[in-house]
């Protein structure tokens, strides 16, 4: 008896460790899925945030392309081109946010309906205008992007085809919040006017 005891004593001791090891077992797998789903989450949310981040940089992008895709955007013109990835005609609401500030070397605009009316009077000047992109960066909600600037203007340079290079730097959320253009003004204006152009290239010419 005294043995049946004992083996049937040793017998629910090994039961009660094979249990308490399947316990420790079961709840180390449910941690280790729970950090799992946590860094799927985590990697997902990402993943979200990236795709939305280039999705936007890539509508400010195609915003400037070409000219009939500005003028459309900004209520010049319709045209055809002005279609996002979804077909759906590209404005600048989709691209900046209410309170966007913009800043160049030559202005300063802030709110969406300034902006407006800037490039619609910038946009009505030109004969063609359109960007080459080159470089950019994107990372953390900021943007920079370098390219050649290449349009006409009737009273610069003739009316011929002018080439200027530069950067843009925006910052965004859900949409562009800052946008600042760096380039070379002179390149872009002043060389280019009749008389002012030309004292600017002979006063290059004897720089060098």
């Amino acid at each position: 008896m005294s043995a049946r005891r004992s083996a049937q004593h040793a017998s629910q001791h090994s039961a009660q460790a094979s249990s308490r090891h399947n316990d420790r077992q079961l709840s180390g797998r449910t941690a280790a899925d729970s950090e799992s789903k946590a860094v799927m989450e985590l990697a997902g949310d990402s993943y979200d945030k990236q795709a939305k981040a280039r999705r936007l940089v890539n509508h400010f992008k195609h915003l400037y392309q070409d000219s009939d895709v500005t003028r459309a955007a900004c209520g010049l013109q319709r045209g055809s081109r002005s279609a996002t990835a979804l077909g759906e005609p590209l404005t600048l609401a989709d691209v900046y946010s209410e309170t966007i500030v913009l800043r160049d070397p030559l202005h300063e605009v802030h709110g969406l309906n300034d902006l407006r009316s800037y490039m619609r009077k910038m946009y009505s000047n030109v004969s063609s205008c359109r960007f080459i992109y080159h470089d950019e960066w994107v990372a953390d909600g900021n943007a920079a992007i370098k390219w050649d600037m290449v349009f006409k203007h009737r009273r610069l340079g003739g009316g011929k085809e002018i080439t200027v290079r530069g950067m843009t730097h925006i910052s965004f959320g859900d949409r562009v919040d800052y946008h600042e253009d760096v380039f070379d003004a002179g390149a872009m204006i002043y060389q280019n006017l009749p008389v002012l152009g030309r004292s600017i290239q002979w006063l290059k010419s004897r720089l060098n």
